[in-house]
């Protein structure tokens, strides 16, 4: 078993190093980074499409906007981060890449994390794949918890409203607030739904 909902990359990683060789490590990190990214960009994706489905709902509730505004900003962001990445820029003319050379402490790995990330450029069709597949996934797992929240509870929740904060709700839990997340979620969506 996997402790936690983020303690599983580190049981993850620990296979994964010790199955490779030293001089691949880095790589091996930046998989489970890549991974987390993607599965974030899911959701948000995810959120992203809700909210704009169900835009009069949201309209209708003020109170409600700083969840769709942090949703829309931080898909936006990812979306245009991985566009760069997926851009055909090569090493030499890419200005993020000349700013990681400054000798600034923690640039180092920044670069070579970075470089890792650009290894993209190669088959760019990969971000693609991994979106549709984290957004999927995601997918079924919301419209089951949506489906278990309508049956179990008393009170009738829509699948706009649910689907519009199930990203922020889920992202939330992921913060290692309590020892294995406990208690995390339910009081995310105890408040997001209130």
């Amino acid at each position: 078993a996997m402790p936690g909902a983020v303690g599983g990359d580190v049981i993850k990683g620990m296979y994964l190093v010790k199955n490779k060789e030293p001089s691949n490590k880095s790589a091996t990190i930046f998989s489970l980074i890549l991974d987390r990214c993607f599965g974030i960009f899911g959701l948000f994706l995810l959120g992203f499409l809700a909210i704009s489905w169900n835009f009069t709902l949201l309209h209708a509730h003020a109170h409600l906007w700083p969840f769709a505004l942090a949703t829309c900003v931080i898909f936006f962001v990812v979306f245009l981060g991985l566009l760069w990445i997926a851009a055909p820029i090569t090493k030499e003319k890419d200005p993020i890449f000349r700013f990681l050379q400054w000798k600034v402490p923690g640039f180092h790995l920044l670069k070579r994390l970075y470089g890792a990330l650009c290894t993209l450029k190669q088959d760019p069709w990969v971000i693609v794949k991994a979106t549709l597949l984290s957004t999927l996934g995601h997918a079924i797992i919301m419209i089951y918890f949506w489906y278990l929240a309508t049956v179990l509870s008393n009170a009738e929740i829509t699948f706009s409203a649910y689907s519009a904060f199930y990203a922020v709700g889920m992202l939330i839990t992921t913060i290692p607030i309590a020892p294995g997340g406990l208690g995390v979620g339910h009081t995310t969506f105890d408040q997001l739904f209130a």
